[in-house]
C-alpha cells in the first residue's frame, strides 16, 4: 500500500509513488493510493502501508499522513527523500518526529538515502548507518535501511547490521521507490530473510 496526499505536487512526488507502485505491481501486489484513513481498505494479513515522505515533509500533506499512519492496523514504513540540499532541516524534524514516533509504535521501518541522513543529523562526517541505528533505538523502529549509490544497509536498534551492494546507480526518487518496493516484497514474505531482502532492493 502506498499513502499519497491529494494536494501533493505531482512533479515532486509522483516519481516515488510510480517507482514503488511499479515494483509492487510487478510482483503481483496491489498498490492502493489512500487519501485519508476512511479510504483505506480493510487490512489483510500481508498488507503494508508505505508513506513516501516527498509529500509527508510538506505542510499540505503532513497532518493527513499522521492521521493515516495512526489509523493503520498493519505494518508501516516511511522513506526519507529531501528534494534540495538547502531544505529547512528544523522544519522537517517538526514533521518527521511525530511521524517516526507513529512508525516506531507500529514497529515499522525507515528507508533513507545516506545523503539525507547526513543533512538531517547536521554532521556530514557521521556514519549514516550509525545515525540510523540511533534513530531506530530512539523511535522503536524495527529497522533503518540506509542506501547510497553503491550500497544498502539495514541496521537494528541494537546495532546489528546487514549490508549488500547495489548499483552503481544514482538514488533518485524513482530508484528509491524501486528499492523500497523490492525490499518490502521480499521482507514482507520472510522477515527473517534480511539479506535476501537487501539483495532484492
Amino acid at each position: 500500500m502506498v499513502c499519497a496526499d491529494p494536494d501533493g505536487d505531482e512533479a515532486v512526488d509522483g516519481a516515488t509513488v510510480r517507482g514503488l507502485a511499479t515494483e509492487l505491481e510487478g510482483h503481483g501486489h496491489v498498490c492502493h493510493l489512500a487519501l485519508d484513513p476512511g479510504t483505506l481498505p480493510p487490512p489483510e494479513n500481508d498488507d503494508w502501508l508505505h508513506v513516501t515522505s516527498g509529500f509527508a515533509l510538506h505542510d499540505s500533506g503532513s497532518s493527513r499522513v499522521l492521521q493515516v499512519v495512526g489509523a493503520c492496523l498493519g505494518a508501516v514504513s516511511v522513506d526519507l527523500f529531501l528534494a534540495n540540499d538547502d531544505e529547512d532541516v528544523l522544519a522537517h524534524w517538526e514533521v518527521l518526529d511525530p511521524l517516526l514516533q507513529l512508525v516506531g509504535l507500529a514497529g515499522g521501518i525507515l528507508f533513507a538515502r545516506a545523503s539525507d541522513v547526513a543533512a538531517l543529523c547536521g554532521d556530514p562526517d557521521q556514519d549514516p548507518v550509525m545515525v540510523g541505528q540511533a534513530w531506530a533505538e530512539a523511535y522503536g523502529l524495527a529497522l533503518c535501511v540506509v542506501a547510497d549509490d553503491v550500497r544498502v544497509s539495514a541496521v537494528k536498534a541494537d546495532g546489528r547490521t546487514t549490508a549488500a551492494s547495489r548499483g552503481p546507480e544514482a538514488l533518485d526518487r524513482e530508484a528509491l521507490g524501486q528499492l523500497v518496493g523490492g525490499f518490502l516484497t521480499s521482507y514482507g514474505n520472510n522477515p527473517a530473510g534480511l539479506e535476501a531482502a537487501l539483495h532484492g532492493a
